[in-house]
């Protein structure tokens, strides 16, 4: 949560009081991992220096930076003079964790998840940036057998399928992880987005902030979906269609809303450039303390310059969110879409997006008209278990369960195993 961040915390209290800058003498731009506050921190340097009270006028930024930071100093509460210095440590601290988790991953990528690989690689990697990283090195076999173990991040939303959130996340826990960047893809009208709505449901659900970036729908229609999402835990169903046009009694939607009022999902639908897209979720990070962002759609998002290849302006979207992710202790859940033949790579553009991707969910339809449901294929999963799951779903309501194709049942009931006359509505 904001008032919880140590970063705001230190800038907006340093902004208040300037002469607390003699408090933390060692305190430079290079502490932050968000870039802007390292230059406002050097700002309020500069104003102790000659005297004069920092002001948001005077402050060399952007004028989108000025309206974050005026906003981060309304929000967030100064902490007692006495306690900066113990705030900046964990700061501090906390950069060099992120700092140490990059290492490992870079470690993780080269080498398969046998346990004795694993340690050697993380040895070398560690000593590459020994000097930087001090007594970390010392730590490489324990923080590697909590990578090897399910302990690799905490958990900062979940797909509400414990199936798939147990292959995603590990026995031990379960969900999305923070740090990851998780891409989801599939053929034009295939289900991505109602999949995706129905995981910002569940995580807020389960009390975890989200952030949904559509670049496709307008507000009406994502909201008619999330209200038909809602309307299964009202047990009055009714479809994001007919909620669209207008075909819903007006009580029904009422009692829907009253239910997604509740949750705390916050949605975006004017941000379209990768610059833009990021400066709302920082926004969303320090002010709401979402952690899970969902971008519905990748290719939707302008690279901050032209390419004469757009490969690799995705690339580079990719790249800046995976970024993202790892400084903010934060998952981003990317809906890409697939050429119809996705043989050699999953994604329609490059195989950059799917490298950088920790975990590739591939949604289809499946081959035969008599099966029902859709086809989950879990190909690639950097830190956990690879697989196909079969989802059965009402994408009117935006409703999913899974059953492991391998016949490992979901926690819940599957449909399959329930007379025609038992089978709920929501299937």
């Amino acid at each position: 949560m904001l008032g919880y961040d140590p970063e705001a915390v230190v800038i907006v209290t340093l902004w208040e009081d300037p002469s607390l800058i003699e408090a933390v003498p060692n305190l430079t731009a290079d502490h932050f991992t968000i870039p802007w506050f390292g230059e406002v921190c050097e700002f309020v340097k500069e104003c102790y220096r000659k005297g004069v009270k920092p002001q948001l006028a005077a402050l060399p930024l952007s004028h989108l930076i000025k309206e974050e930071l005026k906003e981060v100093l309304e929000s967030v509460e100064p902490v007692d003079p006495s306690f900066l210095p113990q705030v900046v440590s964990q700061m501090i601290e906390r950069k060099k964790a992120r700092h140490l988790r990059e290492i490992l991953e870079g470690a993780l990528q080269q080498v398969d998840t046998s346990p004795d690989d694993v340690y050697g690689a993380l040895l070398g990697e560690l000593e590459r940036f020994g000097k930087a990283l001090g007594p970390t090195i010392e730590r490489a076999h324990v923080i590697g057998e909590r990578l090897l173990t399910g302990f690799g991040g905490n958990a900062v939303g979940c797909f509400g399928l414990d199936e798939l959130d147990r292959m995603v996340g590990g026995e031990l826990r379960k969900g999305i992880r923070e740090g990851s960047l998780i891409v989801l893809a599939g053929g034009r009208g295939v289900g991505k987005t109602s999949l995706a709505v129905n995981t910002a449901y569940e995580s807020a659900a389960e009390g975890y902030p989200v952030g949904f970036f559509s670049l496709e729908m307008t507000e009406m229609q994502l909201m008619s979906k999330l209200l038909a999402r809602a309307s299964v835990d009202t047990q009055n169903l009714f479809e994001a269609k007919d909620a669209f046009a207008g075909k819903v009694d007006p009580s029904l939607l009422k009692e829907a809303n009253e239910r997604l009022a509740m949750l705390p999902i916050y949605c975006s639908f004017n941000a379209f450039s990768l610059g833009e897209v990021i400066s709302q979720m920082q926004r969303l990070w320090l002010t709401h303390g979402v952690r899970l962002f969902i971008i519905d759609y990748l290719q939707r998002v302008e690279p901050p310059k032209r390419y004469d290849i757009h490969e690799l302006g995705i690339a580079e979207v990719a790249r800046e969110l995976k970024t993202f992710a790892l400084s903010h202790d934060s998952a981003l859940l990317l809906l890409s879409q697939v050429t119809k033949t996705p043989t050699e790579s999953y994604t329609r553009y490059s195989r950059t997006v799917e490298y950088e991707a920790d975990v590739v969910l591939l949604l289809e339809k499946p081959e035969l008209r008599s099966e029902k449901g859709l086809r989950l294929s879990v190909t690639k999963n950097r830190l956990g278990e690879e697989g196909k799951l079969k989802l059965l779903t009402n994408l009117g309501c935006c409703v999913f369960d899974a059953v492991k194709e391998s016949g490992k049942k979901d926690k819940k009931e599957t449909a399959e195993e329930l007379t025609e006359e038992e089978v709920p509505d929501i299937w």
